[in-house]
């Protein structure tokens, strides 16, 4: 029978999500760096391609979502993952670990966001803290996981992520596991008309999963210094998301913070792929990473603002999200096996910009649901 343990507070889920972050962030921060001397650019973009085909080949056929039973089996399946890590040597076995971690995003986040984003207020803020405590993680994490990798082996790293792993499964006990009856088609059914925003949402998600990262490889030469620029570039931008939140919830207008930050965007990912200096890479990457993470709490507000419910928002994003960073790692994996990754970014920069004519398509002034 269904649990009828009451609702999570939003502390409580904010706490799980945070450790699991850590513990996958201490893997995932430092994966490029351990497979690139096994694997090509083009193989790690398309195992990136391999993670985010998991949801668009799984989620049609789930009916129910359990979130207790779902969460814990991700869980469970993040922890083998992370202990094969380090024995991954062939094509195959880095596909395998990479359909392993695209479990995460069908059976951890559609049933723990569809949680969290039950309420249908302050939109803005809400998002700022779920965004912030990844981006706590984001800072945390790279630099632990490159000092560790360095000093003790990414063996080591591997094994200590999944133990960290086990605070995450303990808290996950206290989850209802109450099912929640919907389907991938009613889900897209009512978000027809916002579709596109969500597709080129996740298509631009996919820049610093694939493109930076990759980029980033080519100027450090050790873990510690990869992570250190990964960390530095969330670090000032996770608390100015709040207050940008904050005020985008209290002047009802999402469209006016996505326009700037969105041309921002395409001039800093434009400029990122020109650099030939470490320094100049990591300066320029930092002012993006900066905006993009200001800017994201808002992105993920406008849909909520715009569909309220969020239930089937929930579902349905994590498949259209999916299917726009498939697109921007196919894009990726075909320009490093033919032309090299500078296309990639002109390519995304025009994306940003055809995003904000999007976004203003749907509308101007979107007035999120009063508080």
């Amino acid at each position: 029978a269904p649990s009828m343990n009451p609702a999570p507070s939003r502390a409580q889920l904010l706490w799980l999500q945070a450790t699991q972050a850590f513990a996958i962030q201490l893997t995932m921060s430092m994966l490029y760096p351990f497979l690139r001397t096994r694997f090509s650019f083009a193989e790690l973009s398309l195992q990136s391609l391999v993670q985010y085909s998991l949801p668009i080949i799984l989620l049609p056929f789930i009916r129910v979502f359990w979130v207790r039973r779902f969460v814990l089996f991700a869980f469970a399946v993040s922890v083998v993952r992370m202990l094969f890590l380090s024995r991954v040597a062939t094509p195959f076995e880095l596909y395998a670990t990479a359909a392993l971690a695209g479990c995460m995003l069908v059976f951890f986040w559609v049933p723990y966001e569809i949680t969290y984003f039950r309420e249908r207020t302050r939109n803005g803020m809400t998002s700022a803290w779920y965004f912030g405590v990844m981006s706590v993680a984001g800072v945390m994490a790279p630099i632990s996981a490159g000092v560790i990798a360095d000093r003790f082996g990414y063996h080591i790293l591997f094994l200590l992520a999944a133990l960290i792993m086990i605070v995450p499964l303990i808290l996950a006990r206290r989850l209802p596991d109450e099912p929640i009856r919907e389907t991938l088609r009613a889900s897209l059914r009512s978000l027809r008309s916002i579709q596109h925003l969500l597709i080129f949402d996740g298509f631009l998600l996919s820049t610093s999963m694939c493109l930076t990262a990759l980029s980033l490889l080519t100027f450090t030469k050790t873990a510690t210094a990869f992570g250190t620029v990964s960390s530095l570039a969330t670090l000032v931008a996770t608390l100015v998301s709040f207050s940008a939140a904050q005020l985008s919830d209290r002047d009802g207008n999402r469209s006016r913070w996505i326009t700037w930050t969105s041309v921002a965007s395409a001039v800093l990912i434009l400029a990122l792929g020109w650099q030939t200096s470490f320094w100049w890479f990591s300066l320029v990457l930092v002012g993006y990473t900066c905006v993009r993470t200001l800017a994201q709490p808002i992105i993920n507000a406008l849909p909520m603002d715009l569909h309220p419910d969020h239930t089937k928002l929930y579902i349905g994003r994590q498949f259209l999200l999916s299917a726009g960073r498939v697109v921007g790692f196919g894009l990726t994996w075909a320009c490093a096996l033919s032309v090299g990754l500078r296309p990639m970014y002109v390519i995304y920069a025009i994306g940003f910009v055809v995003y904000v004519f999007c976004v203003r398509r749907a509308g101007v002034g979107f007035k999120p649901t009063p508080t």
